[in-house]
């Protein structure tokens, strides 16, 4: 779920700077989606304020309600409970029709998959938000090149899908998100089909249009997030840093200047004092992604939160572990009927993604558990999971109590546990 009051970047409260209107204004913002005979409670009680010409984040782990919010402040959907303004204007419970109107005239929309038509030139994909909005043909095709012109695409006008590249196409996206000059742009998860550079042109170009004027807000769970977070903790307390190649080349800027850093290999043990790390690649969505086993000669902690699939190279690393960290990220039909977009929800449950729970469950069951003394649950899925479905999923593997597995849950994490 959001927290209650998120916080922006560059807001000060002790600023003499002068105050910018207000565009988005929400408030206790609910939102509950009935799941059989229980409840999933994907928002709980939101209130932000979003000045007019501010660049906005909304940055969470999956399952935080983050596209929840971006539904809502977007009026594709309504709250269960809670206020809505929009300029000024109540649009919270409004009916269907008047909200298609709003989104129509006053929100563009950038998504991550682009949503093109695949059989459409550039400049009629643009030109499709003022054709529902009847617009005269002349008008259509004059407003919808010159936003092709503004983000760099003029000359391509003509083009169809296929034959741009990813980053052209996400242009395209921005371009018909613009050509109704919207005041709000909200962008979900934008630059989460392309390469890293492509993904800071398309960054600079959001920013580009903040700075001429337009609200941007963002939706991310860009691995940078967590990545940004790390390299300021260690710049902050002078903290060394191990990563992999793949990972330092894809945010070298983030690291430039923090001394400590450790490059490893994803098949190579490295030590730290008298603790052996053992790293193993994972099939997951992010660049040359590593879990690890961790151990004193004696003792062993194996730690897999971030997979869409086992491998036999990741059970052989984590079997006759003494404790292990498992990630149990989703319930496969809380998935399925969640409020989450559809090509966010096949991530997730793709390769590439993240574990559900009966996949832990069968990974487990594969594992040497002749020496386990410690489980733990991790990385559930606030709205797309329940922790006594994790902790059945693990303890049906092993023949356990289901109080036997702990749940390290996003609020609380998890007390300390002396592995002997």
């Amino acid at each position: 779920m959001l927290p209650p009051a998120p916080t922006k970047s560059g807001s000060d409260p002790e600023s003499d700077a002068p105050r910018r209107a207000t565009l988005v204004s929400v408030r206790d913002l609910v939102k509950v989606y009935p799941l059989g005979e229980t409840e999933v409670r994907a928002l709980n009680g939101v209130s932000v304020d979003i000045g007019e010409g501010e660049f906005v984040a909304v940055m969470g782990p999956s399952g935080s309600g983050k596209s929840t919010f971006m539904n809502l402040i977007g009026c594709l959907d309504t709250p269960t409970s809670g206020t809505y303004r929009l300029a000024g204007a109540d649009v919270a419970y409004l009916e269907r029709d008047a909200l298609a109107g709003i989104r129509n005239r006053q929100i563009g929309f950038v998504f991550q998959q682009f949503n093109l038509l695949p059989r459409t030139s550039a400049l009629a994909n643009v030109e499709l938000p003022l054709l529902y909005a009847g617009v005269p043909a002349a008008q259509r095709h004059a407003r919808a090149q010159a936003k092709l012109a503004q983000v760099g695409l003029g000359d391509r006008a003509h083009h169809h899908p296929r034959q741009l590249s990813g980053g052209q196409q996400q242009r395209v996206a921005i371009a018909r998100a613009l050509v109704n000059d919207p005041k709000l742009i909200l962008a979900d998860e934008p630059t989460g089909a392309l390469d890293s550079t492509t993904s800071l042109e398309v960054m600079a170009l959001l920013q580009e249009l903040n700075r001429a004027g337009i609200t941007v807000v963002v939706v991310t769970h860009e691995h940078d997030d967590h990545i940004g977070g790390v390299a300021r903790l260690a710049s902050r307390h002078s903290i060394p840093v191990w990563l992999t190649h793949g990972t330092l080349t894809g945010f070298e800027a983030l690291f430039d200047g923090i001394g400590g850093l450790h490059v490893i290999d994803n098949y190579r043990s490295f030590a730290i004092g008298d603790l052996q790390v053992d790293p193993f690649p994972v099939p997951h969505d992010a660049r040359e992604p590593a879990q690890y086993v961790l151990g004193d000669g004696t003792r062993k902690l194996g730690v897999l939160t971030d997979t869409g699939c086992s491998t036999p190279h990741i059970e052989a690393m984590l079997s006759s572990c003494d404790a292990l960290v498992l990630e149990c990220n989703h319930d496969p039909e809380m998935l399925r009927v969640s409020s989450y977009p559809q090509k966010l929800r096949e991530r997730i449950a793709g390769r590439y993604g993240h574990l559900d729970n009966g996949a832990a469950g069968e990974l487990l069951a594969r594992l040497d558990t002749a020496r386990l003394k410690h489980l733990v649950a991790a990385h559930l899925s606030q709205e797309n999971n329940r922790p006594e479905l994790a902790r059945a999923a693990l303890a049906g593997a092993i023949g356990c109590e289901p109080g036997w597995v702990e749940v390290a849950d996003q609020d609380n994490g998890l007390g300390w546990r002396a592995i002997s």
